[in-house]
């Protein structure tokens, strides 16, 4: 057990959702209110700062691995030691979710005593694993898939703390990218703030530009690579946030190019 990773045991901090409300006209998300329980073990603070992998290498998702079988899955390498968020972009079917899945899979499977299926995988431990992943259309669903998802994250604010791993796949999708990426911005920095970590896969410009272009020293930015002719490589190397998830590359692949589609 790394040093001091048990004073985390001790400590309620946690960040709570203080929900979506409805004004006259016009619908905003209220800051996320951050509390804590002083406690003897952090007096108010996290006794140390999370930490993520000083370096993976060859993590593949474990899931993945075992359903290809002799195929074999792509393994990723990721140094994010001293980082608290790392936010994953790309191309459409470049694997993010897949990277995603794998790094919720490695840190469960290191804490519960097993082998990671990885050349090699470090990090702290974490007191908690979540995830907030989006949902499809369920015609059981009484509220809109935003106010299911604002749901969802609420009640993990309420029992995620200090120390805890949050797994975000596309949240806040379900509305227009401003106020997608304006909710998203306000419940990391919240939950940044009480000493979570979070990984967020994303398809907004809006929400991962602006981290990037704030230059934050705890943010590790990655991108699931595509080559110039439009193959997946299912690789997720550090990248700069871009304006377009090669959409179009699925599109030529079900309809072809505009002149085949209009032939048809």
């Amino acid at each position: 057990m790394p040093d001091g990773s048990a004073a985390y045991g001790g400590c309620r901090l946690a960040a709570t959702a203080t929900g979506w409300t409805t004004n006259p006209g016009r619908r905003s998300w209220r800051s996320a209110a951050r509390s804590c329980r002083r406690c003897s073990a952090c007096s108010g603070r996290p006794a140390f700062p999370p930490t993520w992998p000083r370096l993976t290498r060859r993590a593949p998702d474990a899931s993945l691995a075992l359903s290809l079988n002799e195929a074999g899955a792509v393994g990723n390498d990721v140094d994010a030691d001293g980082k608290q968020v790392i936010i994953v972009t790309g191309a459409n079917h470049g694997g993010k979710s897949t990277f995603l899945r794998s790094a919720g899979l490695a840190q469960l499977m290191m804490q519960a005593g097993m082998f990671v299926p990885a050349e090699s995988f470090g990090a702290s431990l974490s007191t908690g694993i979540f995830t907030h992943f989006k949902r499809e259309e369920d015609a059981t669903m009484e509220k809109g898939k935003l106010d299911e998802e604002l749901d969802r994250m609420s009640a993990i604010a309420g029992q995620i703390s200090a120390g805890g791993l949050l797994l975000c796949n596309e949240s806040f999708a379900s509305t227009n990218e401003r106020e997608g990426s304006e909710i998203a911005r306000q419940i990391i920095r919240a939950l940044t703030e009480a000493g979570i970590r979070i990984i967020f896969v994303t398809h907004m410009y809006d929400l991962a530009g602006r981290y990037y272009d704030a230059h934050d020293p705890a943010a590790l930015f990655l991108r699931a690579e595509r080559r110039p002719d439009g193959q997946r490589t299912f690789r997720v190397p550090p990248g700069e946030p871009l304006p377009t998830s090669y959409g179009e590359d699925l599109y030529r692949q079900v309809f072809g190019t505009a002149d085949q589609a209009v032939r048809t």
